[in-house]
Parts: structure tokens; sequence; C-alpha cells
């Protein structure tokens, strides 16, 4: 498995200004991604960041990298007594792997495949290590000079900075024989591989070179890097460099210009390693300070009216803005889309609803005229442009099903159908109230009219999903984000979900996947062109599998 000859030269081509791309769609290169994460000027009331320290217990962190169930692995300098990897799985309990006998330093690389299974460099002993998903630790390649930087592609191909012998080495998926990888004037240290197979490749000094898959070589113009260390890059093309000698992380967008991103309060060794989950948050490794550090973006909140708040089943529900939509910025809103929940988190009813010249709107929902007194809907909203990407959420409302109030005594019904006549002269039993019959009495007059709806108003938290993404791939990775009562009552941080769907008559499971932090990655591959109806999963071994909701998924 060597690499590609494809050219794929055009990729870095300059492209609209969309810096913050968080809940939306991005197409590169034939890979469908959801979340994509950039940093420049926000628009007013738009997406804002949050700085985290995870819960990692080590000493000197090292490198970090994350797989595609959102688990989080980090080389250190002291991992349970000694050199060793640790995972933060989606659950926040972390465990250390069964690596040992490791010589690791601030540059020692990890990585891990699909399929689980766990890569480190050894700078200390010359080597690279596996750890297969359940097994135990093997040496994949030896006789190197100082390896740091590593990285896994798609295919499960690993790369590696053999640093004092100056070239990139590659170990094919498989067991094929490791081979150079061309290039000219390197003296790697860190590096990351992207959809694309194009090398990102930074020298420790003042550079950062890509090696695009066709064996061209280019210098990127970053400006200003004392020290680079650890790099990433995002579906976009976008390249982050953790810039050690100045204790901040940098960002060249494709086609734009440098920029730093808001992490804070960085102590950085020279080297400091940097990676992406598909939900788009960054995770910098701030090895001073012996911490982890995630930077999540989040999409604001806006305040909705839900009136009535309660009635009899079947009633018409107002919905309107007490927050307008956004209507300026790369996040200009064009519409705003309702739903209605049931308890449980399942979509019912949704709709869209225009904005006016302010992004105000409004529309109505309709409650399920079988429902039982009592029962909770949850009402929510959200504002998004024309391709999909969210610019504001609302803290929803809810409705709760009562019974009508009685009201006054109402009118006597009409006359009922004549009775059967009785038998042997006695009279016949009396019918719904109407006329007598020729022997039966007079029917009683009908019931009490019923009332109308009491209004009240009451307020809840919202649901927002993501329920449908075009895609022109076979391979496509999406996130859903899940809030509110869905999240509180019945997600399970860290449970298995899966998507499924029916195709030719049969349900086949398309992708599997973990919950982590009310959000849902999957990867679907190897679709045949057409239109799939997907149903989300969450799977509980104690009890029945709980329906997050369906996406429609298009590839063509």
């Amino acid at each position: 498995m060597g690499r590609t000859t494809t050219k794929f030269m055009e990729r870095r081509r300059p492209r609209a200004s969309r810096l913050f791309r968080i809940a939306g769609r991005t197409i590169v290169g034939g890979v469908c991604v959801v979340g994509a994460l950039a940093v420049g000027a926000a628009p007013a009331g738009a997406v804002s960041f949050s700085q985290q320290t995870l819960p990692f217990s080590v000493g000197g962190p090292a490198q970090v990298a994350v797989d595609t169930a959102g688990d989080v692995f980090v080389s250190a300098l002291n991992a349970g007594g000694s050199g060793g990897v640790a995972e933060l799985p989606a659950n926040r309990s972390q465990q250390v792997l069964g690596f040992t006998g490791l010589g690791m330093n601030f540059g020692a690389g990890v990585g891990v495949d699909a399929a689980g299974d766990v890569f480190v460099a050894d700078p200390g002993n010359g080597r690279v290590l596996e750890l297969p998903a359940g097994g135990s630790q093997q040496t994949v390649l030896s006789g190197l000079s100082f390896p740091e930087g590593l990285a896994v592609d798609l295919k499960g191909d690993v790369f590696v900075a053999d640093s004092g012998n100056n070239r990139v080495v590659e170990l094919p998926a498989g067991g094929g024989a490791p081979q150079t990888v061309p290039g000219s004037g390197l003296h790697p240290e860190e590096l990351a591989v992207d959809a694309l197979g194009d090398l990102f490749i930074t020298d420790g000094t003042s550079h950062v070179f890509e090696l695009s898959s066709n064996g061209t070589q280019q210098t990127l113009p970053f400006a200003g890097l004392k020290f680079p260390g650890g790099v990433a890059v995002d579906a976009a093309g976008d390249v982050f460099v953790v810039d050690g000698g100045n204790n901040r992380v940098v960002e060249l967008p494709a086609g734009g210009t440098q920029q730093t991103l808001p992490v804070t309060g960085l102590s950085l060794p020279l080297e400091g390693g940097v990676a992406f989950d598909s939900a788009g948050d960054l995770f910098v490794t701030d090895g001073n300070n012996g911490r982890v550090v995630e930077l999540s973006p989040s999409v604001p909140s806006g305040a909705l009216i839900v009136s009535p708040g309660s009635g009899p089943a079947g009633s018409s529900v107002g919905v309107a803005s007490l927050t307008p939509c956004p209507l300026a910025g790369p996040f200009g809103s064009t519409s705003a889309t309702l739903a209605l929940y049931s308890p449980s988190g399942t979509l019912i009813q949704s709709g869209n609803a225009p904005l006016d010249g302010s992004g105000d709107w409004s529309g109505t929902l309709t409650i399920p005229a079988a429902a039982t007194n009592g029962t909770t809907f949850f009402v929510g909203a959200r504002c998004h442009d024309s391709e999909g990407v969210v610019a504001q959420n609302y803290a929803s409302g809810a409705f709760t099903v009562t019974a009508a109030t009685s009201g006054p005594q109402g009118p006597p019904g009409p006359p009922g159908p004549q009775g059967e006549p009785g038998t042997n002269g006695t009279n016949g039993a009396s019918g719904a109230p109407g006329l007598a019959g020729p022997k039966g009495d007079q029917g009683p007059a009908g019931p009490p009219g019923p009332a109308g709806p009491s209004p009240s108003r009451s307020n809840s938290t919202c649901i927002t999903k993501v329920t449908s993404l075009t895609s022109t791939t076979t391979t496509c990775t999406v996130t859903y984000t899940y809030s509110g009562p869905l999240a509180a009552q019945d997600l399970v941080n860290g449970a298995r979900a899966e998507a499924t769907a029916t195709i030719a008559g049969k349900k086949k499971v398309l992708a599997t996947g973990k919950i982590r932090h009310r959000k849902l990655s999957l990867t679907f591959k190897h679709l045949k062109r057409g239109r799939y109806r997907i149903t989300l999963l969450e799977l509980r071994p104690t009890k029945q599998p709980l329906m997050l909701g369906h996406t429609s998924l298009v590839i063509s």
C-alpha cells in the first residue's frame, strides 16, 4: 500500500471567508466533513470558544491524537510511573495503555488507526511500537534514529519523522516494506497527514513544509515561528502549528493569512502537540503546565416564546422568536426551523418559518390528538443559512397536555333518534337523548359542551439535531449534536450508538460510534449512490435501543 500519485494541487485554492464553520458541512477533495473549525474575526453574537483542561493525570504530556469515537490519546514522559501513553475515553476516565520500555521525550508522536490500534514513536530506542486493540505491544519499525513525529492516514499507513536521519518513513498498512517519502532539505520533527495523503512537517526551527502525495514539496507561508512543534490539518486544508518558542497555536487558513488561536495560559516546551476531533474541538498538550487543554466552539442560544404552555391534546401551539436570528456576517440566516419532540426526544413534527427584515419569525406546531394528560412535549428552534449551517440555537419551551377545564352548562342536545318500541306494552329503554318512541320516554338533555383551553406558559430547554446531509462522496463523517431533555434523560456519555437503514428490504447497520459530550460522530463508508433514510439508535445493554432520530444521506 504505497503512496498514491494522483495530483491534488488544487486543494489549497483560495475560498470564500467562512471562518467559523461550526455544525456545517465542508466538501474537500472527496471527503465529507462535519464541524470543521477555523478561527478568525467572528460576527457579533455568532460563534464563541470555551477552553477547558481535560482530566489527564500524567507528567510531561507530549503529543496528542484523537480517534473517530472522540477518545483522546496522549504520549507522556510519565504515564503510570514511566514513559507511556494515556487514553481518555469518551466516559472521561483515564487509563494508561500497555506500552512498556519506552524512552520518551516531548516529541514522541502518537497515532491511532480506524481499527483502534495505537502507535507511538520511541525516540530513546529508535523504534515505533504498536498496541493492537485488545492485544499486546509489538515493534513495527526499528533501526530508526531518534524518531519523533507520527501520524496515521485514513488507509492505516503510518508515517514517522526519522529525525536523526533527516527523513520521513512510511510503513504501509498490511505489513508492506517501509519506504522513505521523497523530500529534500528536511529536518523533520513533528508531522501530520490529511485525507488526501499530503504530509505537513515542522522542522523545529521556523519552517513548515507540505509534501503533496504527487511528490511536490513547498514551504508554507507561516511567519514569526520560533521552534514549531506539533502540527495538524483540518478537512478544509487549514494548517495548525504549535509555536513553542512563542507559547501559542497559530493557524494558516487555506488561501488565507496566518492568525493566532484563542488558547490561553500555555507554557510550552520546544515541542507541543495539537489535534482535532470530528466535532471541530482542538486539543493542545501544555507540557510545562502538565495539562491537556481543549478549545471548543459553541453556537449561541436565543430565547423563544411558546404559547400556550399547556392545554388539551390536539392544541395548536404558537412559537415565536424573542431573540431574532442573526442576519449579518458569514452566518447570515435565511430561515428558522421549528421542531416538536416527544418526552423521549423523538422528533414528531418540524417545519420552516420565514424571517422578517429584522430576523424575527413565528410559526405553529400541533400537539398530537392522541396525547394523554400529563405528557410534556418539547419545542425547539434554530436559525440557519441556505447551506444548513446553524447560526443560533434556541433555549426552548415546553407544552404539557392537560384536561379541558369545566365550562358553563351547555344547551340541551338535539333530539336523538326515536327509541325502539317496548314489548308487552311496557316503556322501551331510553335511547341517547332524543324524542320518545311510541311507548318510550323522551331522552335526557345532551352533556355539557367542552370548555376552551386555559392559556399558560412554561419554560424548558431546546433539542437541536442535524437532520440532513448531502454529500458527493462514498465516505462521509457526520456529527450529530443533542441538548436539552434528550441528553439529560437518556443520552449516556460513552454509550455506543449506530446508524441503520433499510436497503433492498433488509435492515443494515451503516456506521457505529460513541456518544461524547452530547455529540455522536459516525463515519459512513462504501455507500453506493442513492438516498439513504438513516435511523440513529443509542445501544443500551439492559434496555431496548433508544431512537435518537432520523436523518437523510444522499450519495450522488
